[in-house]
């Protein structure tokens, strides 16, 4: 598994990706909280809740947007 921080235009942490070794993208939030997964196999994006996000890799918009934004 790969792990990669995911910064604001602030330098402040919003999130993770992680790659899994099954190749699905993991995202949790800046506090460890699963946001979703992404499958490359079937080009689709579920919530934390396993709820179909939609076709492709969405997984940026499941992140919470800081205040101010």
């Amino acid at each position: 598994m790969s792990k990669q921080s995911l910064t604001d235009r602030h330098g402040m942490t919003i999130g993770y990706l992680e790659i899994l070794n099954d190749g699905r993208h993991r995202m949790t939030d800046s506090h460890g909280n699963l946001v979703g997964y992404f499958d490359p196999r079937q080009n689709r994006t579920v919530d934390a809740h396993g709820n179909n996000v939609g076709q492709g890799d969405l997984l940026a918009m499941l992140l919470p947007r800081p205040k101010g934004t």
